[in-house]
């Protein structure tokens, strides 16, 4: 079943022209009647039929209720159109939210504006009511459209988040999906609401980077460890690896160089670091030029090359007598273990290392 939706959101023009002409013929009409009336009248006047002249009356009285009841209707007409055009130009107006209408055969029923203009903008097209949405939709868009109305359809509504590529940059549009019923309760269109969230999504993340994110490095910082250990690690009682990472001879480094150099290598071992651990790993700056990582469970071996790694990528660094210890420690419940006690273990062992490291320093030299 269709709904001529089309005729509805684009009908003001020729209801404003149509309502005009209609009155102009309903007085000229009423014109000839007054004339005709007036002649009757005088006729029957002359000839002293007052049966005839109480006719003719009651016939104008008539003629009269009809018009002024006409008037009425044309005015109430007015007010409709004015209350339509108002709607219309409402949804026109509304800034990143697009309205569209199918009926359940994906057919245009109706589109405002801004939905004309978005879909213009990022898809290169030009919907028209009346035409098929597969018509303007990539054979991959269409199928996750028709998916999602028939979502909306066995539950009466849904909504989505989706997320395209657009030259380079995420576009992220958040989609309602409505069925519309008639009286019989049969559904004959769906009503598709779109909001583009893009920019509203980028502040939350710039947000959360304000939250969660080392200004300088731009590795996690340390609420976001303890949150993502309590939160997931324990939670999921997930067996992992404590990795605690401090940079040797670096407040040496620091007052001979300056902050400058010392902020670059710290910048530049956030980044080994990013690089050497997989992206299942949380990497985290504890503060000055301590860092920690969470590993989830994995083989010795790969650990030990993760290491040697890390080790051999701050050789670039000899030359200013900077190096790296590293301590770590295993957790195969973390849900009885705090983050705490934990850092703790590992610090132990970094430091141990560290220790070492100095007296075998001193044997070689």
């Amino acid at each position: 079943m269709n709904i001529c939706w089309e005729s509805i959101f684009t009908m003001e023009a020729d209801t404003t022209k149509f309502r005009k002409k209609t009155r102009h013929r309903i007085l000229l009409i009423f014109g000839l009647l007054l004339l005709l009336f007036l002649f009757f009248f005088y006729t029957e006047i002359k000839n002293d039929d007052f049966k005839s002249i109480l006719f003719i009356c009651i016939i104008a009285l008539i003629l009269f209720v009809l018009f002024f009841e006409i008037v009425r209707f044309s005015r109430l007409l007015k007010a409709s159109e004015k209350q339509h055009i108002l709607l219309q130009n409402s949804l026109d107006v509304l800034e990143n939210i697009n309205i569209y209408i199918i009926d359940r055969d994906y057919n245009y029923l109706y589109m405002n504006q801004p939905d004309i203009a978005f879909m213009e903008k990022y898809f290169h097209v030009s919907p028209k009511v009346g035409k098929n949405a597969s018509d303007f939709l990539s054979a991959e868009l269409f199928d996750s459209l028709k998916a999602k109305v028939n979502v909306a359809l066995e539950n009466n509504f849904h909504a989505s988040k989706d997320v395209f590529d657009h030259e380079g940059e995420n576009l992220v549009l958040y989609t309602s999906y409505s069925p519309i019923k008639n009286k019989r309760g049969e559904v004959v269109a769906i009503c598709c609401i779109t909001t583009n969230v893009t920019d509203v999504t980028n502040e939350k993340e710039e947000m959360l980077k304000l939250i969660y994110q080392d200004p300088l490095t731009e590795v996690y910082n340390r609420r976001k460890l303890n949150e993502y250990y309590a939160e997931v690690i324990q939670k999921d009682n997930l067996s992992i690896w404590v990795f605690v990472f401090d940079l040797d001879n670096f407040k040496p480094l620091n007052d001979t160089f300056g902050h400058a150099i010392g902020d670059q290598i710290l910048i530049q071992f956030g980044k080994i670091l990013m690089n050497e651990f997989p992206s299942n790993a949380l990497v985290s700056r504890l503060g000055g030029d301590e860092f920690c990582v969470l590993y989830p469970e994995t083989i010795h071996l790969d650990i030990l090359r993760i290491e040697s790694n890390i080790v051999l990528k701050m050789q670039e660094f000899n030359l200013l007598g900077v190096s790296v210890s590293i301590g770590k420690t295993f957790a195969r419940n973390p849900r009885y273990h705090e983050l705490d006690e934990l850092l703790v273990e590992a610090d132990s062992n970094m430091y141990e290392q560290k220790k070492s490291k100095k007296i075998q320093s001193k044997w070689l030299s």
